[in-house]
């Protein structure tokens, strides 16, 4: 059930390592950013910057998740065909027994109907 509603979720899902190496996109991540799963796992996460946000804006993004808190925000991103989305994301550490972060997941939301209205 879990993998089914991953897979069919509405919401783009991404799982990457604790250096931020995609290890899992689910469809919808497909659909909206234009790049196949083989295309974006193995990537950095930064394959969606868009030069919209500067270097304070991700320094801060990867302080609080390397802390272990979760991140809330709004992003401006990259497709691969060049064009922009704007989106509500979320980003979770996920711990293991020994409480160190094991990866991060990533829920996002495409927000940009509601920036351009």
């Amino acid at each position: 059930k879990l993998s089914a509603a991953v897979d069919q979720s509405a919401n783009l899902i991404c799982v990457s390592d604790p250096n931020g190496i995609i290890e899992y996109v689910n469809p919808e991540f497909c659909r909206a950013t234009g790049y196949s799963s083989s295309e974006a796992v193995g990537q950095r996460t930064n394959l969606l910057k868009s030069g919209h946000h500067d270097d304070a804006f991700y320094s801060e993004l990867w302080q609080d998740i390397s802390s272990g808190k979760t991140w809330s925000g709004r992003t401006r991103n990259l497709r691969k065909d060049g064009g922009l989305f704007w989106a509500r994301l979320t980003i979770t550490p996920i711990f293991n027994a020994a409480n160190e972060i094991i990866n991060y997941l990533a829920i996002t939301e495409d927000i940009t109907k509601e920036i351009t209205v």
